[in-house]
């Protein structure tokens, strides 16, 4: 190795090879070391590749939302005519259990579409949340006029 110091060239001896011990002993703490690492890998297998498998197996299916809707709501379609005679498009969801009281609504007039169209045909939610479907609110959604299904 060279160093630059005041024009003139210092050179320092390269260092030696290590003494025959010094080998020795890393090569002893080197096989250690692996034998430990292969110890550990295969601990650290044993025990995270069950549990891998394990979380790999599929949940049981959970039901829809789809088939929450369709189980606690009832599904009514009109035509309510206007005072000029058109018809706006109209998709009413009651809950099931009507008979337990007067219950609250919520009516989206929009010009997105109130599909999926059909009496028996239900959307996956209802509602701007799933608080307001498990509350048992009343949903009304209807098409503006001259869009979708209203006139």
């Amino acid at each position: 190795m060279r160093k630059w110091a005041d024009d003139r060239i210092i050179v320092y001896p390269l260092p030696s090879a290590p003494p025959a011990g010094v080998i020795w002993l890393l090569r002893r703490l080197l096989t250690k070391m692996l034998r430990l690492f292969r110890f550990s890998f295969a601990i650290l297998a044993v025990f995270t590749l069950p549990a891998a498998l394990l979380r790999a197996q599929p949940a049981a299916p959970e039901a829809p939302k789809e088939d929450y809707v369709r189980a606690h709501y009832t599904k009514y379609e009109f035509r309510i005519p206007m005072r000029d005679g058109k018809r706006l498009f109209t998709s009413v969801f009651v809950p099931k259990d009507a008979a337990a009281g007067p219950y609250p609504f919520l009516m989206d007039r929009t010009p997105y579409s109130v599909g999926p169209y059909g009496e028996d045909q239900y959307p996956r939610r209802l509602g701007p949340s799933e608080e307001f479907e498990k509350s048992g609110y009343i949903f009304v959604y209807q098409d503006v006029r001259g869009r979708w299904m209203s006139e």
